[in-house]
């Protein structure tokens, strides 16, 4: 499943909304890293209910239609299995990740939660974290010299750390929520 319509399913499970809608509430979440146009929402609300996870509603509203999207339960169950399954490049990919997280309380089981949370702790205290290369190779952080690939490496840097103590934190914690 794709970012567009994870965060589809997503932001339709919190409340029925129309495209326009959709669009900037992606653009609220996301825009900062991934841009998409109106025109890939539209195809991706398309998809979706081609395949029955979303149907539609229609009403005049200043005399223009509007389609408002709803989530069906089969929606639902993609929606559910998808964050339950977060893995791989799902939980690596920082956009991505931001969308499993935004959604993670729609999954009803905190083991299930935990079970995500713990799996994305894992990538972050496992994980390299070598931003750099040669022509194959991983190029060790500390054999970086230029200074704004530095400062790049230590800013991901620290963003691992901050999240890698907010996620231990938060385990350590009951998830409810």
């Amino acid at each position: 499943m794709n970012v567009i319509e994870l965060m589809t399913l997503g932001f339709v499970h919190e409340e029925p909304m129309c495209g326009y809608q959709l669009c900037n509430r992606m653009r609220q979440l996301l825009g900062n890293t991934r841009a998409f146009s109106e025109g890939s929402v539209h195809a991706v609300t398309q998809r979706l209910l081609g395949k029955g996870y979303l149907r539609e509603s229609n009403r005049i509203v200043s005399g223009r239609n509007k389609r408002t999207f709803h989530l069906t339960p089969s929606g639902y169950d993609l929606l559910v299995s998808t964050l339950r399954n977060a893995r791989g490049y799902m939980i690596s990919d920082t956009a991505q990740w931001t969308v499993i997280l935004s959604f993670l309380s729609t999954l009803p089981n905190d083991r299930d939660r935990r079970a995500v949370l713990e799996r994305r702790l894992n990538m972050l205290e496992n994980d390299t974290h070598q931003l750099y290369c040669t022509d194959a190779d991983p190029l060790d952080n500390s054999a970086v010299s230029d200074t704004y690939k530095k400062a790049a490496i230590s800013i991901q840097a620290a963003h691992a750390q901050a999240e890698i103590a907010y996620l231990q934190e938060l385990l350590g914690d009951n998830l409810e929520n």
